[in-house]
């Protein structure tokens, strides 16, 4: 799947249908896109690194993957078609509740082959998307049983009902089925034709995205292995590019906001700032909830996790209800609406050095190497935007004036290209080959 949608990436606006109806296919992605600017379409680079930054399960843990990837597009799948027969419910957000139902099962399983750098609570990422509520509620009560939902919200019976249909075998013929149905004024047989053509779409979908047959845990074990190293090198360059060539109006804040949201799905950030009274407190270059401006935490608490973070310049890490930290770590992921705090040393424009605060951020991103690169990317964002300090004017004899350049000297331009020939990984493989 992501290589289908990088193949439409890189064609340019004229794929972007093809890119949009690819990448709804899959959970976390769809949900992601869904929380990113309405013109994100516009940031190639980003999108890039989103789909190269990507889990991937590897080994045994395909099985399950595949096996809970069915599932969420059959259940999403047939949930949509269910909404547009009834006219009931909003076909589009059928699609995403149904998609992102057993979301938790879904990243689960991406882990165990390999880190997964996201929150795995689907109630985060829909509570974004819709603030009411409903696809929350959809996806939280896909597996209730049919007669708790006759009187609830048309999406989450709808769910509820596409659920139920593709979990239990003759699902059909049951009462509580065939009620839930007529309650849609649908019958058996139509509910049955619904199902077989979502299976079949299923099936499609599965072997267009190579998930139909999973291969076994050991083949291929060295290819996946530079297949990994080298997307997550293509990922760095991404972001590399992104951080480079956006628009000039643009903060570098909005830049890592975007970037945080995109690669590891962080929502929720604040910025604290060290202030001339000698205390870390609450930044407005990152709007965050009102309450933590009431908060002051001395650069010499060594229980927190924000003060910790700068004496240590390293990424700290909180955990609500440990018994050995500050209260005010406790406060702000309160405030925050979070459950786990990582602080990472941040500089700021005007060179002193701040604590970004993550919420439910995986208790390894701050040791990953993508973590790392992103918040360098971010510190060189800063270097043209610094004031540098003016070097005292030393007055004394005139310096000696360097001789002109030789004609026969190497122009700069070529050897640029050569030492990027030579620094090429494809160049050093091809080379080797």
């Amino acid at each position: 799947m992501v290589a289908e949608a990088l193949e439409h990436l890189m064609r340019g606006d004229i794929a972007q249908t093809e890119f949009a109806a690819c990448v709804r296919c899959d959970p976390v992605i769809a949900l992601r896109l869904r929380l990113l600017p309405a013109d994100v379409t516009a940031q190639p680079d980003l999108l890039r690194a989103l789909l190269l930054a990507a889990p991937v399960a590897k080994g045994a843990a395909q099985v399950s993957y595949s096996a809970n990837w069915r599932q969420s597009v059959s259940v999403a799948h047939l949930a949509q078609a269910l909404a547009l027969r009834a006219g009931i419910a909003d076909a589009e957000a059928a699609w995403t509740a149904g998609l992102a139902h057993n979301l938790g099962s879904y990243l689960e399983s991406a882990a165990l082959g390999a880190p997964s750098l996201m929150q795995t609570r689907p109630s985060d990422y829909l509570s974004e998307i819709d603030p009411n509520g409903w696809l929350s509620d959809a996806a939280r009560f896909h597996a209730e049983p049919l007669a708790r939902g006759r009187a609830a919200h048309p999406l989450v019976r709808v769910v509820q009902l596409a659920y139920q249909l593709m979990a239990r075998a003759d699902a059909v013929d049951s009462v509580d089925v065939r009620a839930a149905l007529a309650a849609l004024q649908m019958g058996a047989g139509e509910a049955a034709q619904l199902l077989a053509d979502t299976q079949m779409q299923t099936r499609q979908l599965a072997l267009r995205f190579g998930l139909l047959d999973v291969p076994s845990a050991s083949q291929s074990a060295g290819f996946d292995r530079l297949a990994q190293l080298y997307a997550g090198q293509a990922a760095q360059s991404a972001i590399n590019s992104y951080f480079r060539y956006a628009k000039r109006e643009t903060t570098p804040f909005s830049l890592l906001q975007d970037t945080l949201r995109a690669l590891f799905g962080i929502e929720r950030i604040c910025l604290f700032v060290p202030a001339p009274d000698g205390h870390l407190r609450a930044s407005a270059l990152i709007p965050t909830a009102p309450g933590l401006n009431a908060l002051a935490i001395p650069l010499d608490d060594g229980h927190s996790a924000l003060p910790r973070s700068l004496v240590r310049s390293a990424p700290q890490q909180f955990e609500c209800g440990a018994t050995d930290g500050a209260l005010v770590d406790e406060q702000i992921a309160r405030l925050l609406g979070v459950s786990r705090l990582l602080c990472q040393p941040l500089m700021l424009n005007d060179g002193q050095t701040g604590v970004l605060v993550a919420g439910d951020a995986h208790p390894e991103l701050g040791m990953s190497a993508l973590w790392r690169f992103t918040v360098a990317e971010y510190t060189e964002t800063l270097r043209p935007r610094m004031v540098p300090t003016p070097a005292p004017r030393v007055i004394g004899p005139p310096q000696p004036v360097a001789p002109p350049a030789a004609s026969d000297d190497i122009p700069r331009e070529r050897a640029r290209r050569a030492v990027h020939e030579v620094a090429n990984p494809l160049t050093i493989m091809r080379n080797y080959v």
